[in-house]
């Protein structure tokens, strides 16, 4: 008998809404979880997401409601319940002791065979709650001086002292306009020793000049290059110093992975789920082979939790990540102390919607009135009415940007700021107009040394000549230019 007032009352609603008379009441079946369905403080009645959408629904469609909480606490799973039937809000609907199952019930295929849903009023793909890491400012490498180039940078800018330097001394050996005796012993400071070339060239990278310089026109030609790739190696190096120390950096964090392709690979860090419900069915279900090897993993490492206060306070705890529908990591996130993080896009593509009983077209009438809120953005509107609050406030937008998480603290424009370290790419300009110098060098020097044979001299001789022989070939250059 029970069993058949149900129709009854769906073509009354139908007649109450034509004639006018007293309106059809539902029993509606929920559960509390914040912010969808909480207890008021007065614990007069409830308040959230779904009693906000509720209400307006049962304004439209014209009907009243009465709110129970589900018996046994539970969405509904199959094979669960009693005899091996449905529990939780799904067994209440298939055994005819509600009419709606109003809360932040997942769409699931299993759960769609008995029972009739509504549209999904929000999207509640799986995503990665994780405990966000300390403020980017508090963990400053040590040598953070040396995070303004790239390490490849670095390396290169090593290399080229060195191979100026060797050239410098190359230059210095065989050149007839240079004054170094490399045959002879002399005095630590006179000509361009391979230390002394090496001195020289370092020093102009600190825009200093050294006692022993170059001389003839090759080695010259070197060293204003070099002078000019240390110009802007200063610059670039004093500009983006200026812009790590000056410019007011965001609350920037970053955490080890940035997806769950990314999650599965890692493995300093375990991750779980909640062990009933939605989550379970599509772990256990699934196809995917991602979500496959996640469920694997968690299985094998026994991290599926009870419920979702457990799975949230197991993330504070730190090293550990929580893998729970979007909106209610989104809403753990924003709950004090402020220290939780969303990471990832949605593993999967599924909503929250109502649920009705098949024998009714009770969620077909419900359908039609969700479809209305959601173009008038009245479901938004209620969803940022309960989740701009708490840490919300506070934290700013998070951003994903090259794959890393970043947060704006202060919520402007200006204060999302990435390191920009200057890389051998932004840095190109300076070694086309080095290797230039190099060049023209290498041309001088074969030049110099063909116009000292031309006069007479001969290269190999060059490093033990006395000075008067030295003052001889440039007393050729001078009458020759």
């Amino acid at each position: 008998m029970v069993s058949l007032c149900f129709p009854v009352l769906g073509l009354l609603m139908i007649v109450f809404e034509v004639s006018g008379q007293t309106l059809p009441n539902y029993q509606v079946t929920t559960i509390v979880n914040d912010p969808y369905v909480s207890v008021k403080a007065n614990g007069a009645g409830y308040e959230g997401i779904i009693i906000d959408i509720l209400e307006e629904l049962s304004k439209r469609a014209n009907f009243t409601y009465t709110i129970n909480l589900v018996r046994d606490g539970a969405y509904g799973s199959p094979g669960r319940g009693v005899n091996g039937t449905w529990n939780g809000m799904i067994g209440e609907i298939v055994r005819d002791e509600a009419h709606i199952a109003a809360a932040a019930l997942t769409v699931m295929h299993q759960r769609a065979q008995v029972v009739r849903f509504t549209q999904p009023y929000v999207d509640a793909g799986l995503r990665i709650l994780y405990k966000r890491p300390t403020d980017w400012m508090t963990n400053e490498p040590l040598f953070v001086l040396l995070t303004v180039f790239t390490p490849g940078l670095w390396v290169v800018i090593i290399l080229l002292i060195a191979a100026i330097s060797a050239l410098l001394h190359v230059i210095a050996r065989f050149s007839p306009l240079e004054d170094a005796s490399l045959g002879e012993k002399k005095r630590d400071n006179e000509g361009l020793t391979i230390f002394n070339s090496f001195l020289y060239t370092f020093s102009v990278l600190g825009w200093q000049n050294y006692t022993a310089s170059p001389r003839s026109i090759s080695g010259r030609i070197l060293v204003a290059f070099w002078w000019l790739f240390s110009l802007l190696t200063l610059v670039a190096f004093t500009a983006n110093l200026t812009a790590f120390f000056m410019t007011r950096e965001p609350n920037v964090s970053r955490v080890p992975f940035t997806s769950f392709s990314e999650l599965v690979r890692q493995k300093k860090v375990p991750y779980g789920s909640f062990k009933y419900g939605s989550t379970e069915m599509f772990f256990r279900t699934t196809r995917m082979p991602l979500a496959r090897r996640i469920w694997a993993k968690m299985n094998a490492q026994n991290t599926l939790v009870r419920s979702i206060d457990q799975g949230v306070q197991k993330v504070r705890d730190g090293n550990f990540a929580f893998i729970v529908e979007g909106p209610m990591a989104d809403y753990a996130a924003g709950k004090p102390p402020c220290d939780l993080t969303v990471v990832g896009e949605s593993l999967n593509d599924r909503g929250y919607a109502f649920a009705c009983s098949n024998k009714t077209n009770l969620c077909g009438i419900l359908d039609q009135k969700i479809l209305e809120l959601k173009e008038e953005d009245f479901i938004v509107n209620v969803m940022n009415k309960w989740s701009s609050r708490g840490c919300n406030l506070d934290k700013g937008r998070e951003l994903v940007y090259d794959g890393v998480p970043f947060f704006d603290s202060f919520g402007k424009k200006s204060g999302l700021l990435k390191d920009k370290s200057v890389t051998l790419k932004r840095f190109a300009s300076g070694f086309i107009f080095l290797f230039l110098g190099i060049f023209l060098a290498g041309l001088c020097l074969v030049a110099e040394i063909v116009y000292a044979k031309k006069s007479g001299y001969s290269v190999n001789v060059l490093p033990s000549m006395r000075t008067s022989d030295q003052e001889r070939i440039q007393d050729s250059f001078d009458s020759g230019r």
